[in-house]
């Protein structure tokens, strides 16, 4: 019994450095895409959480007579929780996403640019042979991958209509900020 529990410190332990790692990470006004695509590749379960069981970043998705594609990371699904990977491009915790107007509300450019660069990774899986290439190098694939935008610390509108409208907008893209992944890992790893 003492093993077992001492094994749980070490654990709880290690999860809370790498809570107060992210933390410095997500809080630095300097941080670069870099420090956190090393930071998730060292902590996967960050991004795993417990519908994946393998992150593999930058992964080249050849395409014929085009520039490759060069996501930051796919997610390899956990069997029996969840069939679709997902595709998960990482944007800076200090960049606005949404960008007020007398009118109405709008996402910044930046993160529309993602927008259009996940559904570019998501049309590689609509080619039958894209699709095979991904099976053989990784064992998955899927017609339709979740698509994922991490950018920002959170999102502020007061409107939950508003809110849903800007989210509708980018669909499939889904938009995580960085607190919410924090938070996730937190229910993950110190459940209550």
């Amino acid at each position: 019994e003492l093993a077992v529990l001492g094994k749980r410190i070490g654990l709880r332990l290690h999860d809370m450095a790498a809570i107060e790692e992210f933390e410095s990470l997500i809080n630095s006004p300097n941080v670069r895409e870099s420090a956190l695509q090393a930071f998730f590749e060292e902590h996967p379960d960050f991004l795993l959480g417990a519908d994946y069981e393998k992150l593999y970043p930058q992964i080249v998705l050849s395409r014929s007579e085009q520039s490759e594609l060069r996501p930051d990371f796919l997610l390899k699904p956990l069997r029996g929780v969840s069939y679709e990977p997902a595709i998960v491009e990482l944007k800076l915790p200090g960049q606005p996403v949404i960008k007020p107007t007398p009118r109405r509300e709008g996402l910044y450019a930046n993160v529309n640019e993602a927008v259009m660069q996940l559904r570019t990774y998501a049309s590689y899986f609509r080619e039958h042979d894209n699709r095979e290439y991904v099976r053989r190098a990784l064992g998955f694939t899927a017609y339709r991958p979740r698509l994922v935008l991490v950018v920002g610390r959170t999102v502020d509108i007061a409107d939950e209509a508003t809110r849903a409208a800007v989210f509708d907008s980018i669909s499939p893209v889904e938009l995580v900020t960085y607190e919410d992944i924090l938070a996730k890992y937190r229910r993950l790893v110190l459940p209550r």
